[in-house]
């Protein structure tokens, strides 16, 4: 199965939102939007040639869903038969399917990484071991700077017995932190996972502890053992054709569950040979996503795709080359939205035609988000009113609101350092209004705007104070928190005008920001310094919602209606 898994959910999060407004360039809450880009824009800079990689292999199928073939609903994913591999069986497919295999990464036909995946089988004194090692690189141009970020992890499985996942080791370097998530089995076959992180030039946070929240699956769920599935004779896996696993995800600390599912399979000559070819679908819960891969006959995965965004099967030297094109996947990927010269913050409604793939988002915020699918599919967005706010009782909150309250990885709101910064956000605002404004515009200014950095721990941004749109929302939605509103980090796309020599390019920039809740849910954009967000905010999904992966690059917004404040 290829999913968050293979890419994981760190690198996809860091696709979605590497488009953020970056230096000095924050939305005045009165008046016209700056160039949010904060960088000249030459006339060709909106089109530009794909960076070297070329396309996936010719003569493979096209990873994507056959016509007619609905996809598989969430819901159903607790229904599906665990994976059932015998231990000892993908422990002997070590050999052949364990090999070195490497992927080139694009988004958009760009190159942006590539990775690499390995198995093997270690004899210890306690008995043998299984190890997946795999290594991730990515570098992306986004309006003018450059995110580079290293990954690597190492699953080791008990190769006798049930085939427990015994330890689990993410390592995530990026230009300003290292992170370390490391998960082990406990006597009792329960795991507990521990988070270390370190800024530059900080002293080391202190130690985190997290005990997930499901079981985890072992050897015989693993991306090997539904590989090995899928090499053998489709007459022993064609009644099925529908398998779920319980992956760790360390990005954060929680179990998903991941179903596979063949969709189809068929002939076709590729080098000069006819070989077959199995269509796989698969989908998790957490974050939800979906991706659809090519698997050739003997079980290696050919080619990924998930919007955009494509994972290819190359050799070592071609996966590690052509990153560091001038090639600007921000541009690249804004949605053309012209506005007729009108500033966003003075329109307080727009009605829009979505054409292309769009999520279904949980947006909690009903009055500023309507999405109408009877014909087609449109979208009303409405200003947040800032009227008769209520301060939370976390006595009567609805239990679908309380949760948003905990501290949970990333969002460590009972962190002394966070608890400390709170206090001081909040100064003497007394009313919910006056909170939430001053807690807006303290992290506006708290965090320097910089699009090197790339920190997904709120407790991080306290001590670096560096960050883009990501850093801006999760340091609010911790900060919320800790004052006892409920919050959430959100994701989609907002209004942005970037102008060079000669043109200029306005439409929808992938960005992030917070929701709070104050009797009711608004939005507010602490990176942009708006409370609350201008009507521009489109939402896709939350930190726990991925699909919205699948608009990037395919998405199509028309203006049909717009309402101006008088």
């Amino acid at each position: 199965m290829i999913s968050p898994r293979l890419l994981p959910l760190t690198f996809l999060l860091l696709i979605l939102f590497n488009h953020c407004s970056p230096v000095r360039t924050k939305k005045d809450p009165a008046g016209e939007t700056p160039n949010p880009m904060g960088t000249e824009m030459t006339p060709d800079m909106g089109a530009q040639p794909p960076a070297p990689g070329g396309d996936a292999a010719e003569g493979l199928p096209v990873p994507a869903l056959p016509e007619g073939t609905a996809p598989l609903d969430f819901a159903k994913i607790p229904e599906v038969p665990l994976l059932a591999v015998p231990v000892a069986d993908v422990k002997a497919a070590v050999p052949l399917l364990g090999t070195e295999t490497w992927y080139g990464v694009y988004v958009m036909n760009q190159k942006v990484g590539y990775m690499s995946n390995a198995w093997s089988v270690k004899d210890t004194p306690e008995g043998p071991r299984v190890l997946q090692v795999q290594q991730f690189h990515m570098e992306m141009n986004v309006l003018g700077g450059k995110k580079t970020m290293v990954i690597s992890t190492t699953s080791t499985y008990d190769g006798a017995g049930e085939g427990a996942l015994l330890e689990h080791v993410t390592l995530q370097t990026a230009d300003h932190v290292k992170r370390t998530v490391t998960l082990r089995r406990q006597p009792d076959g329960s795991h507990q996972a521990t988070v270390e992180s370190v800024a530059a030039g900080q002293t080391p946070a202190p130690l985190q502890t997290y005990t997930p929240d499901r079981p985890l699956g072992g050897l015989s769920e693993s991306d090997l053992a539904f590989s090995l599935t899928i090499s053998r004779d489709p007459k022993t896996w064609n009644a099925t054709r529908s398998w779920r696993a319980r992956k760790f995800m360390s990005t954060e600390v929680t179990v998903a569950h991941e179903v596979g599912r063949v969709v189809s399979r068929s002939e076709r000559r590729v080098d000069g040979k006819t070989r077959p070819f199995t269509v796989v679908e698969t989908v998790s819960d957490n974050p939800k996503s979906r991706v659809v891969s090519v698997f050739n006959e003997l079980g290696f995965i050919e080619v990924s795709k998930i919007g955009a965004i494509e994972m290819r099967r190359e050799d070592k030297d071609k996966a590690a080359a052509g990153m560091g094109a001038e090639i600007d996947t921000g541009l690249s990927a804004v949605i053309p939205l012209p506005l007729g010269g009108t500033p966003a913050a003075s329109i307080t409604k727009l009605v829009l035609e979505l054409n292309g793939p769009f999520p279904n988002p949980d947006f909690l915020n009903t009055h500023r988000y309507q999405l109408d699918t009877a014909k087609g599919k449109k979208l009303t967005l409405s200003v947040d009113t800032i009227d008769n706010l209520q301060k939370p009782d976390p006595a009567t909150l609805p239990a679908d609101v309380k949760k948003y309250l905990k501290s949970e990885p990333n969002v460590e709101s009972d962190d002394p350092g966070v608890i400390k910064l709170a206090g001081q956000a909040v100064g003497g605002a007394k009313t919910p209004v006056e909170i939430l404004r001053a807690v807006t515009l303290f992290v506006g200014d708290y965090v320097e705007d910089t699009l090197r950095s790339d920190v997904e721990s709120a407790r991080m941004v306290v001590q670096l104070r560096k960050g883009d749109c990501t850093e801006h929302s999760i340091l609010a939605t911790a900060l919320f928190r800790a004052l006892g509103f409920p919050a959430r980090q959100v994701g989609g796309v907002g209004y942005v005008r970037m102008c060079g020599t000669d043109s200029c390019l306005e439409g929808l920039g992938y960005h992030a920001w917070t929701q709070v809740w104050v009797g009711r849910w608004i939005d507010v954009d602490p990176t942009w310094k708006q409370m609350p967000a201008d009507v521009t905010h489109l939402m896709m999904g939350a930190t726990d919602d991925m699909e919205w992966l699948e608009s990037l690059g395919n998405l199509k917004i028309t203006v049909l209606e717009k309402e101006v404040r008088k």
